[in-house]
């Protein structure tokens, strides 16, 4: 959800694409609306019918996981989701 992962998204992507070509045809040509990968930071706003949310976490050298989820561990990183996914008109938010 953050940027570093977003240029990691984009970058195994881009290698995908170099492999298959007609995957980029596939997402990005045909598409009813532009695909696009974004941070957490700058999604609001942005609606869509189809959202896939990454939070790819993984061990670090030593094997160990932080749980460390960045704004959403800290106080109020429930509204965070909101800006991600809004609550429908006449549905209470998270």
């Amino acid at each position: 959800m953050n940027v570093a992962q977003r240029e990691a998204i984009e970058e195994l992507l881009d290698e995908r694409f170099l492999e298959r070509p007609d995957l980029r045809e596939r997402l990005l040509a045909n598409a009813e609306e532009p695909f696009f990968i974004k941070a957490l930071e700058n999604v609001q706003g942005d609606e869509r019918d189809t959202i896939i949310i990454s939070i790819a976490y993984g061990k670090t050298a030593s094997g160990a996981l932080s749980y460390n989820f960045g704004p959403l561990n800290q106080d109020g990183g429930w509204r965070r989701l909101n800006v991600l996914v809004p609550p429908r008109a006449g549905k209470p938010s998270l």
